[in-house]
């Protein structure tokens, strides 16, 4: 579906001819969430499997605190926005609907850094409000939060 290609085109380009390429970040992020990771310092796990790394192309895969700099640099979230919804119109075409139901629930993201806060389950936590498609199986919407909001919270924005 041209995924590397897009994200190529849409972040920007590393700073010297040193740097990693913007896919070398995101591909192996991704990789991650789809294999259940839920902190970004799951990563480990793909940096040591020297066979998946083989098996996906990936020949550099960074660290956590890389990756995460990376992420926050200017441009690259909304580049990376451009990709998520150029693939979602794609999905969308490609599955041959024209009626889609979306859902929209709150989850959390548990994390051990200071600004997060303790949740009601008792552990401190970001909150992520996400909208699937359920048709398709695909999160189309993600608003990440600071602090434990009620679901409902400010969904119609």
């Amino acid at each position: 579906m041209g995924v590397g290609a897009n994200i190529k085109s849409n972040l920007p380009k590393p700073g010297s001819n040193r740097g990693l390429r913007p896919d070398e970040y995101i591909m192996p992020l991704t990789l991650m969430f789809c294999g259940g990771g839920k902190e970004l310092e799951a990563i480990r796990e793909i940096k040591i499997d020297k066979g998946l790394r083989k098996l996906c192309g990936f020949k550099n895969v960074p660290s956590a605190n890389a990756i995460g700099q990376r992420i926050r640099k200017e441009g690259n979230l909304e580049g990376l926005r451009k990709v998520k919804e150029d693939f979602i119109k794609q999905v969308m075409a490609l599955s041959g609907k024209n009626n889609f139901t979306v859902d929209t629930d709150a989850t959390f993201i548990e994390t051990k850094k200071e600004c997060a806060q303790m949740t009601y389950k008792g552990f401190t936590a970001f909150s992520s409000l996400l909208s699937f498609i359920s048709d398709l199986d695909l999160c189309v919407y993600n608003d990440y939060r600071n602090r434990a909001k009620h679901a409902g919270a400010e969904i119609e924005e």
